[in-house]
Parts: C-alpha cells; structure tokens; sequence
C-alpha cells in the first residue's frame, strides 16, 4: 500500500505543469469576482487538480 501511494505522489514534467496551470486559472477564475471569496472556495480551486492528478497517479501510476 506504501509503495503505491509513493507511486501517485511521482509525476512527470507534462503532467506538473498542467496542474501548475489549471491551477493557477481556477485560482484567477475565482479572485476575478467583485469581492474576496470565501475560504472553502479558495481551498477547492486550489487542490482541485493537484487531488484530480493524484487520483488518476494511483489509478494509473507513472513508471519510473
């Protein structure tokens, strides 16, 4: 079980980079509204992808 968590947890450069982006436009999307959002909002925008990568890493893990 340890194995294939450290296993999600290995990404390439591809796939770091489209987190990197994703993220940072959800996190643009939601500071782009006419007041400050709450936390929670932040938080999802925030991990969203980086959770979404992570599952599909231990579904599907990255060969070394």
């Amino acid at each position: 079980m340890v194995k294939r968590l450290k296993a999600a947890l290995r990404t390439n450069e591809p796939q770091a980079t489209a987190v990197l982006m994703l993220t940072c436009l959800n996190l643009l999307a939601v500071f782009s509204g006419p007041d400050w959002p709450p936390l929670g909002l932040l938080l999802v925008a925030a991990l969203f992808w980086p959770v979404l990568a992570f599952v599909a890493n231990l579904i599907d893990p990255i060969p070394k």
